[in-house]
């Protein structure tokens, strides 16, 4: 898997509208899950304990 910080700073890019999602690249399910966190205020945005 890639580097923790990479993965987040590309799913803000997406977020911000800066960068597409990519299918072949990028894990849909990881992804909604750090966008519903990071909507509904969750002060800890990482995966490390659940991946």
């Amino acid at each position: 898997m890639k580097n923790e910080a990479l993965v987040i700073g590309e799913f803000e890019e997406i977020l911000s509208g800066h960068r597409e999602f990519n299918k072949a690249v990028d894990n849909w399910t990881m992804f909604k899950a750090y966008q519903q966190g990071k909507e509904s205020g969750n002060a800890r945005l990482d995966f490390n304990d659940i991946i």
